[in-house]
């Protein structure tokens, strides 16, 4: 596929104009791999090439590569995550010299070492969907046994009425203690923050340990 000198993008709907030399000017980027002519590339109805991701991260990008220019620190995380889709390591480099874009790159990165982790983060959304995400107290009880069947639990201290989601984790691959630290994180991003205090299931109980929330949306 051939690419004219001048090209025009639609990023995630942000018209944007570059030189395709600009777009190549890291030979073994993801982006310049892209636009090497060895692949073809989809087209909005104007002919621009487009390209599935937010305009308003991508145009720093474009900065980095026409320029060397870096992004305002309060974007430089997002900058970081799209430096690293597309392969851009000499951007990512000097991004990774701020301290908080460190700091997230390596959250980032053990959160990917938990086996398991997007799986019970995905149990939690179904679950939340399920009981309609309403306001006020919500309990998580983990377990590790695939096998275990949350209907005969034993775990004294919930109140009846609220609502409850089971969630199940490999034993032999995760480390339970990481994999619910991480989750409260993401949880607290959708504004369900965790209560002091747990609740330990009897011992015939195949629950590792029951967690208490509060959801706080707007």
């Amino acid at each position: 596929m051939e690419f004219p000198e001048i090209i025009d993008l639609n990023v995630g709907g942000r018209h944007l104009s570059t030189r395709v030399s600009t777009l190549t000017k890291y030979p073994g980027s993801k982006l310049a791999d892209m636009f090497s002519g060895k692949y073809a590339i989809p087209q909005d109805k104007d002919g621009r090439f487009f390209i599935d991701a937010d305009g308003d991260v991508f145009v720093h990008i474009l900065n980095f590569l026409r320029h060397e220019t870096l992004p305002p620190p309060d974007q430089a995380i997002d900058v970081n995550k799209y430096a690293n889709i597309f392969g851009i390591e000499q951007l990512r480099a000097k991004l990774l010299k701020w301290e908080p874009v460190l700091k997230q790159a390596l959250r980032d990165k053990w959160k990917r070492e938990i086996d398991g982790y997007d799986d019970c983060l995905n149990q939690v959304r179904e679950g939340l969907i399920a009981s309609r995400y309403q306001r006020g107290h919500l309990y998580i009880q983990f377990t590790d046994s695939f096998q275990h069947v949350f209907s005969s639990c034993k775990v004294v201290g919930i109140p009846e009425g609220h609502q409850v989601i089971n969630v199940k984790y490999s034993s032999n691959k995760t480390d339970g203690t990481s994999l619910v630290a991480f989750l409260n994180d993401d949880l607290k991003r959708m504004g369900i923050y965790l209560q002091p205090g747990d609740f330990r299931p009897k011992p015939e109980c195949g629950c590792r340990v029951v967690l208490h929330y509060m959801i706080k949306s707007e």
